[in-house]
Protein backbone atom coordinates (compact mmCIF):
# COMPACT_ATOMS: atom_id res chain seq x y z
CA UNK A 1 0.00 0.00 0.00
CA UNK A 2 1.31 3.47 -0.77
CA UNK A 3 0.48 4.82 2.69
CA UNK A 4 2.57 2.07 4.32
CA UNK A 5 5.57 2.98 2.17
CA UNK A 6 5.25 6.63 3.14
CA UNK A 7 5.08 5.83 6.86
CA UNK A 8 8.29 3.82 6.81
CA UNK A 9 10.21 5.98 4.38
CA UNK A 10 12.59 8.58 5.87
CA UNK A 11 11.75 12.16 5.05
CA UNK A 12 13.40 13.29 1.84
CA UNK A 13 15.79 16.19 2.10
CA UNK A 14 14.49 19.24 0.30
CA UNK A 15 17.96 20.75 0.12
CA UNK A 16 17.43 23.08 3.09
CA UNK A 17 20.25 21.35 5.00
CA UNK A 18 22.77 22.53 2.44
CA UNK A 19 21.09 25.88 1.90
CA UNK A 20 20.71 27.01 5.52
CA UNK A 21 23.51 25.21 7.35
CA UNK A 22 26.23 27.85 6.77
CA UNK A 23 24.07 30.74 8.01
CA UNK A 24 25.11 32.83 11.00
CA UNK A 25 21.77 34.00 12.40
CA UNK A 26 21.07 36.57 15.12
CA UNK A 27 17.55 36.67 16.59
CA UNK A 28 16.81 39.88 18.53
CA UNK A 29 13.72 40.21 20.70
CA UNK A 30 13.19 41.44 24.26
CA UNK A 31 10.77 38.56 24.99
CA UNK A 32 12.68 35.31 25.68
CA UNK A 33 9.73 33.10 24.66
CA UNK A 34 9.55 34.81 21.25
CA UNK A 35 13.32 34.34 20.75
CA UNK A 36 13.02 30.64 21.60
CA UNK A 37 10.06 30.21 19.24
CA UNK A 38 11.89 31.94 16.38
CA UNK A 39 14.99 29.81 16.97
CA UNK A 40 12.87 26.64 16.96
CA UNK A 41 11.16 27.72 13.74
CA UNK A 42 14.50 28.44 12.09
CA UNK A 43 15.85 25.04 13.14
CA UNK A 44 12.71 23.36 11.76
CA UNK A 45 13.43 25.11 8.46
CA UNK A 46 16.93 23.69 8.42
CA UNK A 47 19.05 26.42 10.01
CA UNK A 48 21.72 24.70 12.09
CA UNK A 49 22.95 25.89 15.48
CA UNK A 50 24.40 28.00 16.76
CA UNK A 51 21.61 30.52 16.32
CA UNK A 52 22.70 33.59 18.25
CA UNK A 53 20.23 35.49 20.43
CA UNK A 54 20.08 38.99 21.87
CA UNK A 55 17.53 40.51 24.24
CA UNK A 56 17.95 44.16 23.26
CA UNK A 57 19.51 46.49 20.74
CA UNK A 58 22.73 47.09 22.68
CA UNK A 59 23.31 43.37 23.16
CA UNK A 60 22.62 42.82 19.45
CA UNK A 61 25.08 45.57 18.48
CA UNK A 62 27.79 43.95 20.62
CA UNK A 63 27.09 40.55 19.04
CA UNK A 64 27.38 42.09 15.57
CA UNK A 65 30.74 43.63 16.52
CA UNK A 66 32.04 40.20 17.59
CA UNK A 67 30.99 38.17 14.56
CA UNK A 68 29.63 38.52 11.07
CA UNK A 69 25.99 37.52 10.66
CA UNK A 70 24.37 36.27 7.50
CA UNK A 71 20.82 36.94 8.63
CA UNK A 72 19.24 39.12 11.31
CA UNK A 73 15.72 38.91 12.76
CA UNK A 74 14.74 41.92 14.88
CA UNK A 75 11.45 42.82 16.53
CA UNK A 76 10.18 46.26 15.68
CA UNK A 77 9.53 47.22 19.31
CA UNK A 78 12.78 46.03 20.91
CA UNK A 79 14.20 48.53 23.41
CA UNK A 80 17.58 50.08 22.66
Amino acid sequence: MPSERLKNKPAASNGSDRLFSPLQVLVVDDVPAIRRMLCQMLQALGVRPPIHESGDGLEAWKALQERSMTWLSVTSTCPA
